[in-house]
């Protein structure tokens, strides 16, 4: 505690070094960090002075030139452009050159004396009582701004000197005035300082107190070194641990990852994931809001709805969605949810998004299969048709209905036999039988009657589907040939009637 109590006992700064810190408790390097700030501090402080009076000086040095009387301004004039000039280089070098702080305090003081000097010629010339404001302001202004004692001194003496010398020379009366207000600035000027100084000494205590506390802590650590040591065991150990875990999980054909509730800050993902989308698990993790902004616009609103009503009853749940990957392409993807309670409250969400997109190529193409098919089955000038081994038909196509005359619902719950003359049933069951038995037969002509009673007449072509070695239904193809047999029995007909004719002709004529 002795240290300690050393240490928080400050000592008042002087002109070069407002940082006095006992070289019992302080490195090199953190006395070199405080002196490098203070110097820090009047460096960076005297540019902007620099810059301000430059730009002051340069409006007096305008306002000699229009308002002094012309016996004067070739005196006053080039001595406040001089300071104008002057603290225009200093400004513009120092921010080129950086600058000790001795040389800063310099700087600081002579550019005082110089606005002083300044303001004393103007005093000499006009002799005007109102030039008394002008001093007592630059005596203030120098507490203010100088950061040494010395200068601060310097500077205030000249006021003071050259205050009296011009009251002397001129004549002027009410010194006691005068010297009230001289008095009263130049002590408003040193407290200004004394309390800068003041604040700076506090910010070295408050420094020193850090220093103390950064003593007691050593030591509470040198306490649980041994603590620590076995912390640091058993990190080890956990750490190999989620080592062999973080192995297995990478190792999984999928996406295994942790979020908060909302589904906005993923806690985990796995490296399959720059793998299937292309994104570096750092986005994952630290862009908020970063797995919903790169699902499928046409999803996203799907998605968070029905996510967010499972996660609300606290159901895990499966969906399939599409993300867009860092390439630009669409990927498909299987995402399985558990819903992780903690004190019978919902905390987090864990879960495995697998890539479906091939599954789903797949599936699109056999959809466009099916479709082309079924554009064939519905726009066929042939009925297709399908019934089971009972001969209850399945399904048939959009012609069947228009040749037959029967409703698509009505065809479903006929039977063969209902449409079929009786011979010609027996012998289509006849075929099947034969057909179960190995044998092959070519197309065959069908009678069928439709639903207005007229009879068309079919050239009928099957075969049988079979269902894991097992015979399940028979498909066909009808095309209706009524007006091709009518044109076949018109034929014959004719032929009949010329070879009849021709028969009981008279040979010679």
């Amino acid at each position: 505690m002795d240290k300690v109590k050393q240490v928080l006992t400050p000592k008042f700064p002087d002109a070069d070094d407002v940082f006095v810190v006992p070289n019992t408790f302080l490195d090199d390097t953190t006395k070199v960090e405080l002196k490098t700030t203070f110097e820090e501090v009047v460096y960076n402080g005297l540019k902007k002075v620099l810059l301000g009076l430059t730009i002051i000086f340069f409006v007096l040095t305008l306002i000699h030139l229009f308002f002094l009387p012309k016996s004067i301004i070739s005196i006053v004039v080039p001595v406040s452009s001089a300071i104008t000039v002057i603290c225009g280089s200093l400004s513009y070098v120092l921010r080129k050159i950086p600058v000790s702080i001795k040389v800063a305090n310099a700087i600081g003081g002579s550019i005082s004396i110089l606005a002083t000097i300044d303001t004393l010629l103007v005093f000499y010339f006009l002799a005007q009582p109102r030039q008394i404001i002008g001093i007592t302001l630059i005596i203030v202004a120098s507490g203010s701004l100088l950061m040494s004692l010395e200068w601060l001194v310097i500077s205030v003496s000249i006021s003071i000197v050259g205050w009296a010398m011009v009251m002397w020379l001129t004549n002027q009366p009410d010194w006691l005035r005068n010297g009230f207000l001289i008095f009263c600035s130049s002590g408003l000027s040193y407290l200004v300082f004394v309390t800068r100084m003041y604040a700076l000494g506090r910010l070295k205590t408050l420094n020193l107190k850090y220093q103390a506390r950064k003593i007691q802590l050593e030591s509470v650590l040198e306490d649980k070194e041994k603590a620590n040591l076995q912390l640091e065991e058993a990190l080890k150990k956990l750490k190999e641990s989620r080592e062999d875990l973080k192995i297995l999980i990478n190792s999984v054909n999928g996406i295994v990852w942790e979020s908060d509730i909302n589904l906005s800050q993923f806690l985990f993902v796995s490296r399959k994931v720059e793998k299937i989308l292309g994104y570096s698990t750092n986005r994952w993790l630290e862009e908020k809001g970063f797995w919903m902004s790169h699902i499928h616009p046409e999803d996203q609103e799907t998605v968070l709805m029905y996510s967010t009503s499972e996660i609300k009853y606290g159901r895990d749940y499966e969906l399939e969605y599409r993300m867009i990957a860092a390439d630009g392409a669409t990927v498909w993807l299987k995402d399985i949810v558990t819903v992780v309670f903690e004190n019978e409250r919902v905390s987090k969400l864990q879960g495995v998004m697998f890539d479906i997109t091939d599954s789903k190529k797949i599936e699109a193409a056999l959809i466009r299969s099916e479709n082309r098919y079924r554009d064939l089955f519905e726009k066929a000038n042939d009925i297709i048709y399908t019934h089971d081994l009972s001969g209850k038909f399945v399904s048939v196509n959009t012609h069947a209905k228009e040749v037959l005359g029967y409703s698509y619902e009505e065809i479903l719950t006929m039977n063969i036999g209902q449409i079929l003359q009786l011979e010609q049933l027996e012998r289509v069951k006849e075929r099947i039988k034969k057909r179960l038995a190995g044998e092959n037969f070519p197309s065959q002509e069908l009678t069928l009657r439709a639903k207005d009673g007229h009879e068309i007449i079919f050239e009928v072509s099957s075969w049988l589907e079979w269902e894991n070695g097992v015979p399940v239904a028979i498909h066909g193809i009808a095309r209706d040939i009524t007006e091709r047999k009518r044109i076949e029995e018109a034929l014959k007909e004719s032929e009949e009637r010329y070879r009849s004719l021709f028969s009981s002709a008279s040979i010679g004529i």
